[in-house]
C-alpha cells in the first residue's frame, strides 16, 4: 500500500492528527497508508474511507456511506460530495434532486455542474442540490464535447472541453458586481491541456500531454513551468523536465516530473521541505524513496503519496 507523506502546517490536524503532534512538521512525516488524497486542506485531509483534522465535517465524511468521487470546496474546506453522480450538500449530506458528471463550488458563492454534456451555473451550491435556478451555459466548444472537466478557485471555474484528442480551456468568471464571463483562454488553445488543478489566491495549474505545465495568475497571466533537468539553471528548452503534474499553495507551486517533485516559492511552515523560510529557484524536494503518484497542496501544507520504497504490505 502507498504511504502518505506530509510536511508543513498542522496547527488544525490536517496532517498528523495525533495528541501532541507539532504544531509544524517541517520535514517529510509518514502519515500511514493511503491509496489516494481525495482532499486536503489546512483544516482537513481525506482519503478513501477516511478523513481527519478539527474540521467539523472530518467524522461525517468518514461515516459517509457511499464511494467519493470528488470532494468540493469552498474557503478551503469542504462544502459538498459527488458520489454516484449525485451532489452532497455538507452537513446534513442531503442529496441532489438530479444527477451531475461534475460539479465544482466557488469560495464567492456561485457553482457549476456537467450534467448529460450540458453545463449550468447556480448562485450557490444549495441551490444546484435542490436543482432550483439552473443557467445554462453555452459555447460552441461546449456543445458535442466528449467529456467536461470543472476545476474552481475562490471566483472562476476552469472548464476543460475535450473531443477526441483536441482540448479547450474556458474560464467562467464570477464577480460581485455582476453576472459571470464565459471566455476561451487563449493561451492554452493549441497545448493540448489535459489537466487543471486550483490553488489559493484564484490560481490554477495546468499540464498538457506534451508534458509542459503553467501556472494561471489571478490576473489571467500565465507562466511557463520550467524546471532544469538536473536541477541546474538557465536551461534550454530542450533540458527541461516534462510535468506530470502541478499543486498551488499559497505562494508556493509543486511540480510532479519523472525525477521527483519539485518546489518554490513560500516555505515559511516548512512545506517544501527544505532549508529557509523561502525557495526561490525550482528545487527538488527530499521526499522518500519511492515513486509519487499523487500529490495535493494545503495552503501552507503538502501531502504525497508515494508508491513503492518502504511500503507497508
Amino acid at each position: 500500500m502507498p504511504r502518505l507523506i506530509g510536511q508543513g502546517n498542522n496547527i488544525a490536524g490536517a496532517l498528523d492528527p495525533a495528541p501532541g503532534a507539532a504544531a509544524t512538521l517541517r520535514a517529510p512525516t509518514d502519515l500511514g497508508a493511503a491509496p489516494s488524497v481525495q482532499h486536503h486542506d489546512w483544516t482537513c485531509t481525506v482519503t478513501p474511507g477516511q478523513a481527519w483534522g478539527e474540521d467539523p465535517l472530518a467524522a461525517s465524511i468518514t461515516a459517509f456511506p457511499g464511494p467519493i468521487a470528488r470532494v468540493l470546496t469552498a474557503h478551503d474546506r469542504p462544502a459538498g460530495l459527488l458520489s454516484q453522480r449525485r451532489v452532497f450538500l455538507a452537513r446534513a449530506w442531503r442529496a441532489s434532486a438530479g444527477e451531475w458528471d461534475d460539479a465544482a463550488a466557488t469560495a464567492l458563492g456561485p457553482a457549476v455542474g456537467v450534467a448529460r454534456g450540458g453545463v449550468y451555473h447556480f448562485a450557490s451550491l444549495a441551490d444546484l442540490v435542490a436543482g432550483t435556478g439552473a443557467q445554462p451555459l453555452t459555447h460552441p466548444y461546449l456543445a458535442g464535447a466528449d467529456s467536461i472537466a470543472l476545476t474552481a478557485a475562490e471566483a472562476r471555474v476552469l472548464l476543460v472541453a475535450r473531443r477526441g484528442a483536441a482540448s479547450h480551456v474556458l474560464q467562467l468568471a464570477f464577480s460581485a458586481r455582476g453576472g459571470p464571463e464565459l471566455s476561451v483562454l487563449e493561451p492554452f488553445e493549441g497545448l493540448g491541456v489535459v489537466a487543471v488543478t486550483g490553488g489559493p489566491g484564484n490560481r490554477f495549474g495546468a499540464v498538457t500531454a506534451a508534458g509542459e505545465g503553467f501556472v494561471l495568475d489571478a490576473l489571467g497571466g500565465v507562466e511557463g513551468v520550467r524546471v532544469p533537468r538536473g536541477g541546474g539553471e538557465g536551461a534550454e528548452e530542450e533540458d527541461e523536465e516534462e510535468v506530470a503534474a502541478l499543486a498551488l499553495g499559497a505562494g508556493f507551486e509543486l511540480a510532479l516530473t519523472p525525477s521527483g517533485v519539485w518546489a518554490r516559492g513560500d516555505n515559511a511552515f516548512g512545506q517544501l521541505g527544505l532549508p529557509g523560510a523561502a525557495v526561490p529557484e525550482w528545487t527538488r524536494m527530499p521526499l522518500p524513496p519511492g515513486r509519487v503518484v499523487g500529490m495535493h497542496a494545503g495552503r501552507m501544507s503538502a501531502v504525497f503519496v508515494v508508491a513503492g520504497g518502504d511500503d507497508a504490505p
